[in-house]
């Protein structure tokens, strides 16, 4: 008795499997053959699809980032900037003799180094991509290493005669960047110090020097006179009113 019955349970099971896959076999040709004669509602569908995937995406980033002149950045959500303008202390530092000559050209490298980083998408001063900063940020260590460079060449400038003493002696030049030209635009001489020179002056350097290395010290006279090598006399507030003119260029 219990056999037969296992028999038909058996042989129910059977005919309900083959119903079930003969099912899926219908309805399957049935949705190939409706998508061949209906293929502009299947079109639509798909585009839907792959339009709202795209539309969060897009609302995503724009939550996350902000896109200036191509380059992606955070979004800074009202971040003010934290840089200002302000004697770097590289012209008292030489005179005291807490740096050289070589340490500022030095220096000078290292910093050429950093700030031409923008070109790849990198924060001066840092390792960090544009994404992982904000424009804020970027722009203000942008401006803190172009005033380093600035006020180093003024410093040089003021005590060579802006004969290139210092790009040639240390072997790196600043040329500007297509980062910079593609947002603020900064120049150079928009961070120039006029105290620089001033300081300089008063310590008895500003005028060219003979000398391919280390400056004479020059004497000045009562009447605010600077005593050349060659015995010319220079009015030293000519030389604190010649704005050298330090150009972003590319």
């Amino acid at each position: 008795m219990n056999d037969k019955t296992n028999i038909r349970n058996l042989i129910f099971g059977i005919i309900m499997g083959l119903i079930v896959v003969f099912n899926i076999f219908e309805w399957t040709n049935f949705i190939i053959k409706y998508s061949k004669q209906n293929p502009k509602v299947s079109k639509v569908k798909n585009l839907k699809n792959k339009t709202n995937k795209y539309n969060n995406n897009t609302t995503e980033n724009n939550i996350e980032y902000e896109v200036k002149s191509g380059y992606k950045y955070k979004k800074s959500n009202g971040e003010s900037s934290t840089f200002t303008l302000r004697n770097l202390g590289y012209a008292e530092n030489l005179i005291s003799n807490l740096v050289s000559y070589e340490d500022l050209r030095k220096e000078y490298c290292e910093i050429v180094n950093e700030i031409v980083k923008v070109d790849n998408g990198i924060m001066p001063g840092t390792t960090k991509s544009f994404e992982e900063v904000t424009y804020t940020q970027v722009d203000d260590a942008y401006r803190e290493h172009l005033q380093k460079i600035t006020q180093i060449r003024q410093v040089f400038d003021t005590i060579y005669g802006n004969d290139n003493a210092l790009e040639t002696g240390a072997g790196c030049y600043y040329k500007g960047t297509y980062w910079n030209n593609a947002n603020s635009q900064y120049k150079a001489k928009q961070f120039y110090d006029s105290s620089i020179i001033k300081y300089l002056n008063n310590h008895g350097y500003g005028i060219k020097n003979n000398a391919s290395s280390t400056p004479k010290r020059k004497e000045e006279n009562s009447n605010n006179e600077v005593q050349t090598d060659e015995g010319k006399t220079i009015d030293n507030s000519e030389i604190e009113n010649s704005d050298e003119d330090y150009t972003e260029y590319y």
